[in-house]
């Protein structure tokens, strides 16, 4: 049995953009994928994300990833339903092949990482190693 035409049509990104993205994040500028999801865990630098946790201002939350490791793209999905769910969450990825420093000085173990950084905790991240399922990452980001 095949699925209906509108199924099919997503699935090849001829659906449009997600509604539930475009109605939480507003105020940001969404990256699309491929296939027009927009995926709204946001690449970032090395640098900028040291900047930022050194700062020690806000709640920074990094996914650490390498882009042919196949366990971190489907925890990727499951952050970025995470953050459709809570839009006041904001996830910043980095690519551990171009960030050495931020590997050595915070002992990032494996890929795929998770680390979270609050204001006040001098720069001592908790960080998760397994991403078990989409009600896990919401608790353990809290």
């Amino acid at each position: 049995m095949r699925p209906p035409q509108h199924v099919r049509n997503s699935v090849r990104g001829q659906a449009g953009t997600c509604h539930l993205a475009s109605r939480f994040h507003a105020g940001r500028r969404p990256q699309t994928r491929r296939g027009g999801a927009i995926a709204v865990v946001r690449e970032s630098t090395e640098r900028e994300l040291l900047g930022w946790i050194e700062a020690g201002e806000r709640r920074i939350i990094v996914f650490g990833h390498t882009p042919f490791c196949g366990t971190c793209r489907v925890a990727r999905r499951m952050l970025e339903v995470v953050e459709q769910m809570n839009p006041e969450i904001d996830i910043y990825a980095l690519d551990l092949n171009f960030a050495p420093e931020f590997i050595q000085k915070y002992r990032v173990r494996s890929t795929p990482s998770l680390s979270v950084f609050e204001p006040g905790t001098r720069g001592e991240p908790r960080t998760a190693y397994a991403m078990q399922s989409v009600p896990y990452l919401l608790d353990f980001i809290g």
